[in-house]
């Protein structure tokens, strides 16, 4: 029996690119934190030291593949590569944890990435969403902060609003809270930020 071997999409070649990226993002930090925790403690690890430019190495050579397939698909195209503090990277990682055969609503896409009403994290149950790609969701919009762009205008309007609706409450906004109590009136600038970030 012969089985027919046939040529793997752009959809499937991003999302394999994507879940590779992934892994070898997450082995290149950890041997990075390996190598500053050994010279910490005035040791020297030489195969983590052999290893770690190897690993960047070949998470370069990824990213350059995916943003190759990204600037083949119609939304950069059509939209991405008009945007400012739009890249194809991280357009493209984006891209590689959505399949639009499956998310074909704008509803199904949010629930996808974790922007669901109610959507959250809780311990000891599985996620609804894709973790990975809400990550990258939030990276895109840090990124779209650093740039003059609408989507800065979005998130200029909506802090100023989260800003004085809460204050109109009779809430404050405290600078600086992580890690501290706050009262009830109290809210974190952190906490603005991250609603209008959200929004944006």
């Amino acid at each position: 029996m012969t089985i027919q071997q046939t040529q793997q999409t752009p959809t499937e070649d991003m999302a394999f690119m994507g879940r590779l990226r992934g892994y070898l993002e997450k082995s290149r930090v950890a041997c990075e934190l390996h190598i500053q925790a050994c010279e910490k403690n005035g040791k020297v690890d030489a195969l983590a030291l052999a290893v770690y430019p190897q690993l960047q190495a070949i998470e370069d050579d990824i990213e350059e593949r995916i943003r190759v397939i990204t600037r083949q698909n119609l939304v950069w195209e059509r939209w991405g590569r008009r945007v400012k503090g739009c890249g194809p990277m991280l357009l493209g990682a984006i891209m590689c944890r959505a399949d639009i055969h499956r998310l074909n609503t704008v509803s199904s896409m949010w629930a996808h990435f974790g922007f669901a009403p109610g959507q959250k994290r809780v311990a000891g149950e599985k996620l609804d969403f894709d973790l990975t790609g809400k990550t990258w969701c939030w990276r895109q919009g840090a990124q779209f902060l650093r740039y003059d762009c609408k989507f800065r205008e979005v998130y200029d309007d909506r802090k100023a609003y989260e800003t004085t609706t809460w204050e109109r409450q009779g809430g404050t906004i405290v600078p600086g809270a992580k890690g501290k109590t706050l009262k009830a009136t109290e809210r974190a600038a952190g906490h603005i930020h991250a609603r209008a970030l959200r929004y944006m």
